[in-house]
């Protein structure tokens, strides 16, 4: 039910950062969703909202959880661009970037 609603706020509110989040979030966890359903989702929005970082860091959470690490990467460092602080704070413990830290072997990641 809360796809549905994110999906209502959504149609209603397009220009509202926070109900693409909610929405990508929730259709990730419904019954029949997922991450790659979320993921479109997210592809969508984030072109609408250039400087949120959410945007970027949840897509390279769900490119980790589907072992797509180029395009995971990818997507971390946009994060990075936007608020350095606040995503190396969020990226460093998340298990959702766990499968992409795990592919670089132990190696430190580096901004490049």
């Amino acid at each position: 039910m809360a796809a549905e609603i994110a999906g209502a706020l959504v149609e209603m509110f397009p220009d509202e950062a926070k109900f693409w989040i909610w929405l990508a979030y929730s259709t990730r966890r419904k019954t029949g969703g997922g991450i790659p359903d979320a993921k479109r989702i997210l592809l969508v929005a984030e072109v609408k909202f250039p400087r949120e970082y959410l945007f970027p860091y949840n897509l390279a959470c769900y490119c980790s959880q589907l072992h797509q690490f180029r395009e995971a990467k990818k997507w971390f460092k946009k994060a990075i661009l936007i608020d350095d602080k606040t995503v190396q704070k969020l990226g460093v413990d998340d298990p959702d970037l766990k499968p992409l830290w795990n592919s670089m072997s132990g190696t430190i990641w580096k901004r490049e």
